[in-house]
């Protein structure tokens, strides 16, 4: 076999693995860091790959109180199979809140992340 053929043979090998990759998450509601003023009702994720909704979970927290807010379970947005949201049960209080998500691409790749925003209220 000579170097070119072996090359090729390594490229074809290689290129499946390159080609598939994880969700990472490229848009958020609110967003990290937001300072939210007007009350929430659902937080909203949009990912770079098309996600697993059954496999695939939004957590929020209170960072004020260490309660755990409760959503209704994630769902893929309508129109849209890169991007899920969670609706909150009951609205929250004016604090400081962290956002934790876990994801599964339609790949089968897992990704999880989480960023903070604060609900001030108006």
């Amino acid at each position: 076999m000579t170097t070119k053929s072996s090359l090729v043979l390594i490229g074809l090998i290689l290129l499946p693995t390159l080609a598939m990759a994880h969700a990472h998450l490229v848009k958020s509601t609110p967003n990290a860091n937001e300072q939210v003023k007007t009350p929430l009702q659902s937080i909203s994720l949009q990912f770079s790959e098309n996600v697993e909704p059954t496999l695939s979970k939004i957590e929020v927290i209170s960072q004020n109180t260490g309660a755990r807010i409760e959503l209704e379970k994630a769902h893929l947005i309508e129109g849209k199979k890169n991007a899920i949201q969670a609706v909150l049960e009951k609205p929250i209080l004016p604090g400081h809140y962290t956002v934790r998500w876990k994801v599964t691409s339609v790949d089968t790749h897992k990704s999880h992340g989480d960023f903070s925003f604060d609900y001030i209220g108006k």
